[in-house]
Order: structure tokens, then C-alpha cells, then sequence
């Protein structure tokens, strides 16, 4: 079952009526207590009040009667000291008959020692004892309240025996023990009185306590429980807005759970169905997020592409046309040179008959250079085997010189061993000496010279050999330039007729060529056309792109 917010708000308030009723229904009580605890202590006060009276009257009667003698004196002494002791028993004796249950009987007893007592008061005023009977105030009453009942009795019990003798010398004891307990007695009803002051006191800082602590603990209830009731109030609504600031971040990955029983459950139920319905529409604009970001890179890719390859074709184009305009001029040229090809074959022909002669004259040539070629060869070698023997004399003048040189020291050794008679002899070995150094000394130019002649001998055989093989190779090749020759005569033949050929051939390709050319100035516009577009193209897709991932930027802060 549903109720209104109204209806909950209502019924909350109520309760807030009610317990503060209750509250205040508490405090009244207590304070009627309280005020019933003080009635009493102070009707105790005013019976204290009359007791008084009398206790003091019934001195003064008896002090009268202990002077005058009058009877009329000592019967009213004794009936105010009953009425005093039969307050005091009262006093003294609730709690023991209470616990005894002879509450009946004390009464009795209390109406019977006098008329003075109501019995309804004397009920009232035990069961006032025998509640506070823990009190300290009401402890001491009750025992100064025995004291001063036992000392009526004292005293009681002393007037008779002073009202029934003459006897003067016990008259004059009689006295001196009444007054001394009359002095007992009026500080008995000293601390009695001080016992009430106390329990008057106490009554009273108890009602202060009982309404302040009345007050303190209701309003701290009352509060306590109106900010419950508040809070109860108040935390669905907090939570509603707590959750709706939640979704407004993006945060829509949790429901909102109220417990209530009203309006704020209806209102979580339609939050979450929109946090459901907005999950939904999220997770497929994600996932389309998703698609269009791949589709979009993609496209970009192809773009991309298309973009490089409309340029790439567009520079291709554009190369072709300056390629076709380059043929169209290399075939403009080569039909040219066609015509020209034709009329140097036609010369070549005829300088074919005149390269065939001097070929032929070439070849003799080469023949004769043959020859001598292997003529030189011989004398070089002949001239390098004269030059070696011609080393061989020198090796042996060399030799000789050496000799010379050897019987020259003898020829010194021996002069010198003769003396005056060999100084002749010693001049000739000196020359011969001198001669055989100049010997040798030639015979190293000689053999330098040789060696050198030999070393140009041995080149001359080698470039002779060379020539040799040069000349065979030159032969050879005449021979082959012959042939060559034979066939450029048939291929100059050949080449004329194709020449001639070509040049048609020229024309037409040139024709062919100038229609390509103006083909490809067509493309090449068309090209340029389709470049631009593939660039636009391209930036349009990374446009898309980039709005694709912005979108997804902006998804991926939303929690699902």
C-alpha cells in the first residue's frame, strides 16, 4: 500500500504532536509529584509550626504548675504533651509499622493519646516517612522524633510522680530532673526542626531538578526525534538529487534504491527508468560512435589514398603529355632525319666502293709493315747476341786488369826490396797501376753501356714482337673489315630501303602522336579536376573524423 507524501508528512507530524503531549503530560506529572512532595513538607512545617506552640504552651503550663500548683495547669500540660508525643510516634514509628503492617494500630494508638490528630493526616504524614525514608533530612527526623517521644514519656511520667507527692524534697528532685528534660527536649525538637529545614530544602532542589532535567530530556528528545523526523523527510529527497547530480556528470551506471512507501518511490522508479531508457540510447550511440570512428578511418585511409593516387596519376598524366609532347617533337625529328637517313645511306653506298679500295691497299700495307716488323726482330736479337759476347771481353779485360793491378803491387813490393836499383821499376808499377784503374774504370762504363744496350735490346725485341702481333692482329682485322664492309654494303642496301620506309612510317606516327597529345591535355584537366576533389574529399572525411572522436570522447565520460 501506497501513501501521499502529504499523508507521510502528516502522520510524521503527528507523532511529533503526540510525543510532545506526552512530554508535556511527564512533566506535569512530575510536577504534580514534585508540588505533592512539597505540600506535604510544608504542611509538615505548619504541624511543625503548631507543635511548636505547643511544645513551648505545655513548658508554660507546666512551669505554672510547678510555681502555682494549679491543677487545671498540670492537666493541660499533660494534654499538649500527649498531642506533641503522638506527632513524634507518628514520626517515629511509619516505618516499623509499615514493615510490620500495623499501620492501623499506630493510628489507633496516635487517636487515642489525643483528639488533636486527624487520623487521615497521621496516615498521610506516615506514608510521607515511610517514601522517603532513604532521605538523610527525613533519617534524622525520625530518630530525633524517637528521642523526643521517649523524653514525653520522661517527662509525662515525672509530672505525675511531682502532681502525687508532697513530699517537698522529692518535689525539688522532681523539678531539677523536669527541667533537665525539658532542656533535652527543646534540643530535641531543635534537630527535629533542622531535620524538616533540610527535608524542605531537599523537596525543593528536587523540583527544580525534576524540571530542569524534565525540560533538558524532552527537549533533547523532541529534538532528537523532529530531526529524525525531518531527516526522514528530508534524506529520499537528498538522495533523488544526489543521484540526479550523479547523472547529470555522466555517472549512470547505478539505480537509485529508496525504501519509502510514498511519492519518492515513484519518483525513483521514473528516475531510473530514465537512467535505463538513457543507458540504452548511450550504449548504441557508443557502439555507432564506435562504427563511425573505424568507417570514418577508413574512409580517411582511402581518401588518403585516392588523394595520393589522383595526384601520383595526375603527375603521370602530366608527364605523359610532356613524354607525348617530347615524342611528338622526337617524331617530327625522326621523320626528319628519315629523309636524311635516306640520303647519307645513299652516299654511304657510294663510299662503300672507295672504303673497299683503300681496305684492300690497307692490307698490302700491313703485309709490307709485317716484314720489316720481323726483320728489325732479327737484328735486334742479333745485336742483343753481340752485346753479350762483347760482355763476355769485357769480363775478361776486367779480369786482366785485375791481374794487372795484382803484378803491379808485386812489382812495388819487389822494387821497394831493391832499392835505389828498383825505383825504375817502381815508376813502371806505378803506371801499371794507374792502367789497370783506367782499365777498370772503362770496363764499368763498357759494361753500363752494354747492360743499357742490352735493356733496349730486349724492349726492342718485345715491341718488336709486339709490332709482330700487331701486325697479324691488323691483318686479321683487315680481313674481317673486308667482310664487314661486304655486309654494310648489304645492310647499307637494306638500311636505304628502310629508311625509306621510316620516313613514311614518321608521318604517320607524328599524326598519331599530335591526336595522344591533345587525349592527354584532356586527361590531365580531368585529373587536375579529380585531385582537387580527392583533397576536399579528404578533408571533409577527417572533419568526420574528428567529430567521430569527439563523440566518443564525450560518450566515454558517461558510466553505463
Amino acid at each position: 500500500m501506497r501513501f501521499s507524501l502529504t499523508d507521510s508528512i502528516n502522520k510524521k507530524m503527528f507523532v511529533l504532536y503526540a510525543i510532545g503531549v506526552l512530554s508535556s503530560a511527564f512533566v506535569m506529572i512530575m510536577g504534580l509529584v514534585s508540588l505533592s512532595v512539597m505540600e506535604r513538607v510544608v504542611g509538615m512545617e505548619k504541624g511543625l509550626h503548631d507543635h511548636t506552640v505547643m511544645h513551648y504552651e505545655s513548658f508554660v503550663k507546666l512551669e505554672r504548675y510547678l510555681n502555682l500548683g494549679g491543677e487545671e495547669d498540670y492537666k493541660e500540660f499533660v494534654r499538649l504533651r500527649k498531642s506533641c508525643m503522638a506527632v513524634s510516634l507518628v514520626c517515629a514509628k511509619a516505618e516499623q509499622a509499615f514493615n510490620e503492617g500495623t499501620e492501623d494500630d499506630l493510628v489507633s494508638s496516635v487517636v487515642g493519646l489525643t483528639s488533636t490528630v486527624d487520623p487521615d493526616e497521621a496516615r498521610e504524614l506516615m506514608d510521607l516517612f515511610r517514601y522517603l525514608k532513604g532521605n538523610r533530612s527525613v533519617q534524622e527526623m525520625v530518630k530525633w522524633a524517637q528521642r523526643s517521644s521517649d523524653l514525653d514519656e520522661v517527662i509525662i511520667d515525672l509530672a505525675w510522680q511531682y502532681y502525687y507527692t508532697d513530699d517537698y524534697d522529692i518535689r525539688m528532685e522532681l523539678t531539677a530532673k523536669i527541667r533537665k528534660t525539658i532542656d533535652e527536649l527543646n534540643i530535641a525538637k531543635e534537630n527535629f526542626g533542622a531535620g524538616l529545614a533540610g527535608l524542605a530544602k531537599w523537596a525543593t532542589s528536587l523540583t527544580k531538578r525534576i524540571f530542569i532535567i524534565s525540560f533538558i530530556l524532552f527537549s533533547l528528545t523532541g529534538v532528537s526525534i523532529a530531526f529524525a523526523v525531518g531527516r526522514s523527510i528530508v534524506n529520499p529527497m537528498m538522495k533523488i538529487v544526489a543521484f540526479s547530480d550523479r547523472v547529470s556528470r555522466g555517472g549512470m551506471d547505478r539505480r537509485l534504491d529508496l525504501k519509502t512507501k510514498d511519492e519518492t518511490r515513484q519518483m525513483a522508479d521514473a528516475v531510473n527508468a530514465i537512467c535505463d531508457a538513457l543507458a540504452r540510447v548511450v550504449i548504441r550511440v557508443r557502439e555507432g560512435a564506435d562504427s563511425l570512428t573505424e568507417s570514418s578511418r577508413e574512409l580517411s585511409t582511402m581518401a588518403t589514398q585516392f588523394s595520393s593516387t589522383a595526384s601520383e596519376t595526375s603527375a603521370s598524366v602530366t608527364q605523359i603529355n610532356v613524354t607525348s609532347t617530347e615524342l611528338r617533337q622526337a617524331v617530327q625529328s625522326s621523320s626528319e632525319n628519315a629523309d636524311q637517313v635516306v640520303a647519307s645511306a645513299e652516299s654511304t653506298a657510294l663510299a662503300y666502293e672507295e672504303g673497299k679500295s683503300a681496305t684492300n691497299a690497307m692490307g698490302d700495307g700491313v703485309d709490307v709493315i709485317t716484314r720489316q716488323v720481323v726483320e728489325v726482330g732479327e737484328s735486334v736479337a742479333n745485336l742483343s747476341a753481340q752485346a753479350v759476347r762483347i760482355s763476355e771481353i769485357i769480363d775478361m779485360v776486367d779480369e786482366v786488369a785485375h791481374q794487372s793491378e795484382l803484378l803491379s803491387v808485386n812489382a812495388s813490393i819487389e822494387a821497394a826490396k831493391a832499392g835505389e836499383f828498383g825505383k825504375g821499376f817502381q815508376v813502371v808499377a806505378a803506371e801499371v797501376k794507374t792502367l789497370s784503374e783506367q782499365s777498370k774504370g772503362a770496363t764499368r762504363q763498357v759494361r753500363s753501356i752494354l747492360k743499357e744496350i742490352q735493356v733496349a735490346a730486349d724492349r726492342a725485341i718485345k715491341a718488336a714482337e709486339k709490332c709482330s702481333l700487331s701486325a697479324q692482329e691488323g691483318e686479321g682485322l683487315n680481313n674481317r673489315t673486308v667482310q664487314a664492309i661486304n655486309k654494310l654494303a648489304q645492310n647499307i642496301d637494306a638500311a636505304v630501303g628502310s629508311s625509306r620506309k621510316i620516313a613514311a612510317t614518321s608521318r604517320q606516327e607524328l599524326q598519331g602522336v599530335e591526336q595522344v597529345t591533345d587525349a592527354l591535355s584532356g586527361i590531365q584537366d580531368a585529373m587536375e579536376s579529380n585531385t582537387q576533389g580527392a583533397h576536399a574529399m579528404e578533408d571533409r572525411i577527417k572533419e568526420l573524423v574528428s567529430l567521430a572522436e569527439a563523440l566518443k570522447g564525450m560518450l566515454a565520460a558517461i558510466k553505463v
